[in-house]
């Protein structure tokens, strides 16, 4: 399954995120989008790029050697792309497949969990170190009441 590798980068998913919000969009439209993202045509290409694999047949059934289709084709790998461009109408455009929701799923909770192991290593004892030297400034500094007896 591709959504498990790990080849995807920001960009990529920005451009998933934008096909996903906006189903049917077409490339001229993408291109003018994203068109600060360098190889655009590249990552769409890439993104919708189906996987394929040579069938594997069991030699002592014969189909193989009397279709010879195993040295002959490729057969395209089910949910190996993570947009799929499609026609309609003559126009071009992108779909997000599942495993581009999939893969946009992991992302994002992988950056929630980035975030909030970010704010718990590090944010939240410097807040918490800077408000205890506040406390300690403040019952330095603080003004002596002294109750003198008439």
């Amino acid at each position: 399954m591709p959504w498990i590798r790990n080849e995807l980068n920001k960009y990529d998913y920005r451009i998933i995120k934008y096909i996903k919000k906006y189903p049917n969009i077409t490339k001229e439209k993408l291109l003018k989008k994203f068109k600060n993202i360098q190889g655009i045509e590249y990552r769409l290409d890439t993104l919708s790029k189906k996987d394929y694999e040579k069938p594997q047949f069991n030699s002592n059934n014969g189909i193989s050697n009397y279709l010879n289709i195993s040295q002959t084709y490729n057969f395209p790998i089910k949910h190996s792309n993570y947009i799929e461009q499609q026609a309609i109408d003559k126009i071009s455009t992108y779909i997000v497949t599942d495993v581009g929701r999939a893969s946009l799923q992991n992302y994002e909770y992988e950056k929630y969990i980035r975030f909030w192991d970010l704010m718990l290593k590090f944010w939240l004892p410097l807040i918490i170190s800077i408000i205890a030297i506040l406390i300690s400034v403040y019952g330095i500094f603080k003004p002596i009441n002294v109750n003198v007896l008439n």
